[in-house]
């Protein structure tokens, strides 16, 4: 684990989370729990961004409604930033008159906190119009004033932040792997970062064997004006076909296997990590994300609710011929269980390896329900 990899995370007022903590966390999580417990959502919570560009964080919320079709903003809204109405689907119970609030504590012990809630400018003028005064000396209509703004804290720091600026700026890549999302195009965007580069074209190659055994190479292939996707090209074929075509394990791989180089020696958070795997291939799927994780220093959360993927993971943990030798990954590894207590509160459960081994060795209960 490097600097930039959480020990200890905390969220408030996030969706289901009144309050929710994450303890004793590793670089190789497993999030377990029952339906509807909030697996997804801890790995939503988590897209904060590490060197607090607060506005990262904003797009990363924006870009999960996107995936989950919950935008309210129309197109040429949205591509001004996000709105008010948006936001409040992270809030619980819609309280955006709460902040929702996170705190975070990584390896080198550093402990930071970013919270964000959502105010319209004449509601901050008293407070705020000495800080910003290029803000709230500007001749501003009423309409303007009635424009909803972000007001963020890191530390001890407030910053405002229009709306329809959370967009702008740098290239984006969210450290999010969704479940079910579209592969053609998602795809093809991470590998054009990629295709240059022998060495992880290399390594793509060879993982992907596990699902197409006679690949030769991997090239963009333009389907028609507006959609791009990646081709495989086997041995003895003169054709490429689009990777679309060789089922959900091999898309689901090359995904994953795509976000953990663009994501190098931070976080990587892939929901229903197991969606489209056979049980057959899930030692060698396993291996190929951990090997591949600890080359670009990535720390992972990962959910699930497959008896199998734990149980597998478990397994692939007593492998001692992974890269750098399993007692690394054995050290590193973790599964968090989520449980909803008799309040309806959620509580994690944080289990090492050795505590993982013991309880699928003896077949007990870790995914999660309710005490």
């Amino acid at each position: 684990m490097n600097e930039k990899h959480l020990t200890y995370f905390k969220v408030e007022n996030f969706k289901r989370f009144e309050s929710f903590e994450l303890n004793n966390i590793g670089q190789f999580n497993l999030i377990l729990g029952d339906n509807n417990v909030g697996k997804t959502s801890v790995l939503e919570a988590l897209l904060f961004d590490e060197e607090n560009i607060v506005e990262n964080y904003i797009t990363h919320l924006r870009t999960i409604l996107f995936h989950k079709e919950l935008m309210t903003s129309t197109m040429g809204e949205a591509k001004m930033g996000v709105n008010r109405n948006d936001l409040m689907y992270f809030y619980k119970d819609f309280r955006v008159d709460r902040e929702i609030k996170t705190t975070f504590i990584y390896k080198d012990k550093v402990k930071r906190e970013l919270s964000i809630f959502i105010d319209f400018l004449a509601n901050l003028i008293d407070n705020y119009e000495n800080q910003y005064p290029q803000i709230f000396n500007e001749k501003n209509s009423e309409s303007q004033y009635n424009q909803p703004y972000i007001l963020a804290k890191i530390n001890e720091d407030v910053k405002l932040i229009r709306s329809r600026q959370a967009m702008m700026g740098q290239r984006f890549i969210m450290p999010f792997v969704p479940f079910g999302s579209p592969y053609n195009r998602s795809i093809a965007k991470l590998y054009k970062y990629f295709q240059t580069n022998m060495l992880i074209k290399k390594q793509l190659i060879n993982a992907i064997k596990l699902f197409i055994p006679l690949i030769e190479n991997l090239e963009i292939l333009l389907i028609d004006d507006r959609i791009t996707t990646l081709g495989i090209i086997e041995q003895d074929t003169a054709n490429m076909k689009p990777i679309s075509t060789y089922g959900d394990g091999a898309n689901r791989l090359m995904q994953i296997l795509l976000h953990i180089p663009a994501c190098e020696g931070k976080r990587l958070m892939i929901d229903e990590v197991d969606a489209g795997i056979f049980h057959q291939r899930f030692l060698s799927f396993w291996r190929n994300i951990l090997e591949t994780a600890k080359l670009y220093n990535v720390q992972i959360f990962a959910t699930t609710h497959n008896f199998e993927c734990i149980r597998y993971f478990k397994e692939v943990l007593q492998d001692e011929t992974l890269e750098g030798g399993a007692a690394y990954y054995r050290d590193l590894s973790r599964t968090i269980t989520l449980r909803t207590l008799p309040n309806g509160t959620i509580k994690s459960y944080t289990r090492t390896y050795e505590e993982v081994e013991y309880s699928v060795d003896n077949e007990l209960e870790i995914r999660g329900g309710v005490l």
